[in-house]
């Protein structure tokens, strides 16, 4: 209590002269640490949000792939803040995807920060390196609600009205959030999608893929599954041909050759009495 009280007054002190992060720097706390204790405190001022820094705030209201493919991975991996006094889009994500948060961050905010950290995991008790990018800016906040995006959206998620051109970009977006690619024994190959929202990837299913594959319940959440060697090797071309950005790992190499993939990890799992070896993982 007593080390909270310091920091408030210390706040309360300093905020309209040294702004936020410099003084989560000084203290040893987070920026939204500080900016929650200056509004508790009543400051209102503009130094309450981060600097003005160079960012493209029409990002999210002009079409094309790249913005169709990033589109797509906020829906699986994003998340808005809207809240009248702060409004910012976050990515937070495993450092081994650092390379997708650098993408994001030279389209839309070249000036944001990408902060790395450590984050415990009561379930394997271990540590993992994890990055964000957190982007503040009112207007595209709002564009992405004007495209169905919502707070807290997880089983909320609702598909956008996406330019047919530039639906494979969005669905590669996606899948590199929430997909693996799998090798099947029986069936070749499986692309599998993963939400909360069964009604989202049914309509990824018939508004984009044309119907292929099937969604299905899983543990609470819902999986869509497309099959086949073919269907699959043919549907990955479509969605990274366009886009200048995609995770590699997650995908066919372009000889397709599968078999010369590094495999990330070998573990089996069982599933509808097949055996899968997982190939590609979030």
């Amino acid at each position: 209590m007593q080390r909270e009280n310091s920091d408030r007054d210390f706040v309360k002190a300093n905020y309209e002269s040294m702004g936020g992060y410099k003084i989560a720097e000084i203290l040893g706390i987070s920026y939204h640490s500080v900016v929650n204790y200056a509004v508790r405190l009543g400051i209102n001022h503009n130094r309450i949000f981060p600097p003005n820094l160079n960012k493209k705030e029409d990002y999210f209201r002009i079409w094309n792939y790249d913005m169709a493919y990033i589109l797509g991975f906020t829906i699986s991996d994003g998340y808005i803040l809207d809240n009248d006094r702060s409004y910012a889009l976050t990515y937070g994500i495993n450092t081994k995807d650092l390379e997708i948060l650098e993408f994001i961050q030279s389209q839309i905010s070249p000036d944001s920060k990408i902060r790395s950290y450590k984050t415990f995991d009561k379930r394997t008790n271990k540590y993992y390196d994890r990055s964000q990018l957190s982007i503040y800016s009112k207007v595209i906040v709002k564009s992405l609600e004007d495209l169905g995006l919502i707070q807290a959206k997880t089983g909320k998620e609702v598909l956008p009205d996406i330019p047919e051109q530039f639906r494979m970009s969005f669905l590669c977006g996606f899948f590199d959030g929430d997909g693996h690619l799998r090798a099947c024994k029986k069936n070749g190959y499986l692309f599998e999608f993963t939400c909360m929202s069964e009604s989202f990837l049914n309509d990824l299913k018939d508004k984009i893929c044309g119907g292929l594959g099937k969604v299905q319940p899983d543990r609470g959440w819902f999986k869509y599954i497309i099959g086949r060697k073919a269907v699959c090797q043919d549907l990955d071309a479509k969605m990274i041909a366009n886009v200048s950005f995609y995770l590699k790992r997650k995908h066919f190499p372009k000889d397709s050759q599968i078999e010369q993939m590094p495999k990330i990890r070998k573990t089996y799992i069982k599933q509808s009495k097949q055996e899968y070896q997982i190939i590609g993982t979030i």
